[in-house]
């Protein structure tokens, strides 16, 4: 599949999963950390949905979170694990990151269930809570 990078303008081939939105589409990580950059969100929108994370254990669910996380340590970005629950009428979901700096959620997922998606969806149509799959995270962070 063809598509327009967010944060140059040039086409690029990417391989996605059928239905799957929310992935950042960038061409390169230059350009990942591009759109980053751009993508401050101003207002904390997720307030009415979000509260603190106290039961967290601090402990990583898979090594792509590991990685990640170490990774946009080593780049400079402040980023928080698992800091707020989101809460609607519906559902609850924890994002894997929050870029405080940035107002930005991101999620790290490997492997999808209905029930997954469907919680992650109702946020991410919501909120700036962005997808960072496997695909992506081989193909453009080139981190695993």
């Amino acid at each position: 599949m063809i598509l327009t990078c967010k944060a140059c303008g040039k086409p690029y081939s990417a391989r996605t999963r059928k239905g799957l939105k929310y992935v950042p589409e960038v061409c390169s990580k230059e350009c990942f950390f591009t759109w980053i950059l751009n993508s401050r969100y101003t207002e904390k929108s997720f307030i009415p949905y979000a509260e603190q994370n106290y039961n967290k254990n601090g402990n990583f669910k898979s090594p792509a979170e590991v990685i990640v996380f170490n990774r946009f340590k080593k780049e400079g970005i402040n980023v928080q694990y698992e800091p707020y629950i989101l809460k609607t009428a519906d559902y609850m979901y924890i994002p894997d990151f929050f870029l405080p700096d940035y107002n930005i959620f991101l999620e790290v997922k490997g492997k999808w269930n209905y029930s997954n998606y469907t919680k992650f969806t109702a946020f991410a149509t919501k909120l700036p809570l962005f997808l960072f799959d496997i695909p992506f995270l081989k193909r453009i962070l080139k981190w695993l």
